[in-house]
């Protein structure tokens, strides 16, 4: 059975919006998977605590913009991966917020939903 329809052009559509196919696990805490799909809006900043699209030393990335005092940081959603300095004087920069995920379902790890050899 189907609720609603979901208008992909309507929510994600329009100009300045753009997708990014995901390489790597830097942000799985954050529920984005090595093949996703991202939906990107083209910005040059953001608020704090924002996925975004950067550029770090000319490769481009996706991580949460956070401020640290005075400095903005990038950091992965991933324990293994150090923050990064957005150091504009290295040209590392906001390009984009991340407005949406498209992924596959059965890439998801899913959490215990019940509780084994408890029913069917």
């Amino acid at each position: 059975q189907v609720g609603e329809w979901f208008s992909f052009s309507e929510h994600f559509g329009g100009p300045g919006h753009y997708m990014l196919k995901v390489r790597g696990d830097s942000m799985v805490r954050a529920g984005i998977f090595d093949g996703d799909w991202v939906v990107v809006r083209a910005a040059d900043h953001a608020p704090t605590r924002t996925i975004v699209v950067a550029t770090v030393d000319s490769e481009t990335t996706i991580k949460l913009l956070e401020r640290v005092g005075e400095t903005w940081m990038l950091f992965a959603c991933n324990d293994d991966l150090p923050p990064i300095d957005l150091d504009p004087a290295r040209d590392n920069r906001v390009i984009g917020v991340v407005v949406g995920v498209v992924g596959l379902f059965r890439r998801r790890t899913l959490p215990l939903i019940r509780k084994p050899g408890k029913g069917r």
